[in-house]
């Protein structure tokens, strides 16, 4: 079964216009693992899946289709980026907590 991480890896080595030896060698594994991969044959551990990321220069959501978009806004600083995306996890009370907890730092007034 083909999975959002296979389907992303193909597309990303195909636009980037580089063979599964190249990157297979990048990574320092063998063709058969690239094709594994691209195939759904096989499923990267945590650590290639973060060194495949920083080759293509996206973010590992994006990799395994947590994300559609592959990198954080080019306004947004990676920090920004990873405190928005835990911040759409919270309930309303941590919202509320957070809030008041970043205006305490800056002293700023708690409403």
């Amino acid at each position: 079964m083909i999975n959002r991480f296979s389907e992303r890896l193909r597309k990303l080595r195909e636009d980037k216009k580089i063979s599964q030896k190249v990157l297979s060698e990048y990574l320092g594994y063998g063709t058969t693992a690239i094709s594994a991969y691209e195939n759904g044959r096989n499923e990267p551990s945590f650590d290639m899946l973060i060194q495949i990321a920083r080759y293509f220069d996206v973010t590992v959501d994006y990799l395994i289709g947590k994300e559609d978009r592959a990198k954080w806004p080019d306004s947004l600083t990676k920090c920004e980026w990873e405190l928005l995306q835990c911040y759409r996890k919270l309930t309303a009370d941590e919202e509320k907590l957070v809030l008041a907890l970043m205006k305490a730092l800056k002293k700023e007034e708690v409403l």
